[in-house]
C-alpha cells in the first residue's frame, strides 16, 4: 500500500531549509504534544553566517582590537601566544593553526581592516574596482611586468652562454624597474594605512571610505606579491 506523504505543519517553511524545524516536523504529532515548545538546533552546515560565532583574530593573538601595529609587535605577540598554543608546549595542532591564521589576518593590512570592520558589525563590501588614486600606479606596474615577462621568456629560450651574456643588461634594467615598482607599491600601502588612526578614533565609522581603503590595500598587496615573484625570477 502506498503511504501518503506526511503533511508538514503550517510553521514549517519548505522554501527556507535553514529555518529551525519544529518537533512535530521532526518527530511527529505525539512527541510534539509532549514537547510543544521544543525546537531543534540547526545543523552546522546549514547555519547562517550570523549564527556562527566569528573568531576574533585579535583575541587569539592576545592583542587589543585595532588597526595600527608594527611588524615587530605582531611577531612578538605571535611568539608569546605560540608558547602556549604550540603542540610541543602542550597545545594542539588545531589551536596552533588558529593562531597562524590569526597572525596572517592581522599581518595583512587589508585583511586586518576587513576583520576589524566585521567585528564592529560593519563588513566591508569586497566588490569594486581600484581607487582612482592608484590607476597610474596600476598602469606602471602593468608595463613593468610585461617587460619583465618578455626578458624572462627570452632568457628561457636562450641556450647559449653568449646569448645569456647579451641579455644580462636587459635583465639588470628589468630588475631595477621591478624593484622600483615594489618600492612604489610599499609607499602606496603606507599611504593607505595612514588613515588607520583616524578610523580607530572616529565616533562613527565611515564604512564606505573604509571599504575603499580595504579594497585598495588588497589590490596593492596582490601587486606587491606578483612583483616580488617577478623579481625572484629575474635573479
Amino acid at each position: 500500500m502506498r503511504v501518503p506523504p506526511r503533511k508538514l505543519p503550517n510553521n514549517y517553511n519548505i522554501e527556507c531549509p535553514i529555518r529551525r524545524r519544529s518537533a512535530r516536523a521532526h518527530y511527529g504529532t505525539r512527541e510534539a504534544r509532549m514537547f510543544p515548545n521544543y525546537t531543534l538546533p540547526l545543523p552546522k552546515h546549514t547555519r547562517t553566517p550570523s549564527s556562527r560565532r566569528m573568531n576574533n583574530a585579535f583575541e587569539t593573538l592576545g592583542i587589543k582590537s585595532g588597526l595600527s601595529f608594527s611588524g615587530d609587535e605582531l611577531r612578538s605577540a605571535f611568539r608569546e601566544a605560540g608558547k602556549l598554543a604550540h603542540p610541543d608546549a602542550g597545545g594542539d595542532e588545531a589551536e596552533f593553526a588558529r593562531l597562524r591564521e590569526a597572525f596572517e589576518i592581522i599581518s595583512s593590512p587589508s585583511r586586518r581592516l576587513k576583520h576589524w570592520l566585521e567585528l564592529r558589525g560593519s563588513p566591508a563590501d569586497p566588490r569594486g574596482a581600484v581607487g582612482p588614486s592608484l590607476m597610474d600606479l596600476f598602469s606602471m606596474i602593468g608595463g613593468t611586468s610585461q617587460q619583465a615577462e618578455s626578458v624572462i621568456r627570452r632568457r628561457d629560450e636562450t641556450k647559449s652562454a653568449l646569448g645569456m651574456a647579451m641579455l644580462e643588461n636587459d635583465t639588470q634594467l628589468c630588475r631595477e624597474a621591478v624593484e622600483n615598482a615594489i618600492q612604489q607599491v610599499e609607499t602606496a600601502i603606507n599611504s593607505e594605512c595612514a588613515v588607520f588612526p583616524s578610523l580607530e578614533n572616529a565616533a562613527v565609522t565611515d564604512v564606505e571610505s573604509a571599504a575603499m581603503t580595504a579594497r585598495n590595500l588588497a589590490f596593492l598587496e596582490k601587486w606587491r606579491a606578483a612583483l616580488r615573484s617577478l623579481f625572484a625570477r629575474l635573479v
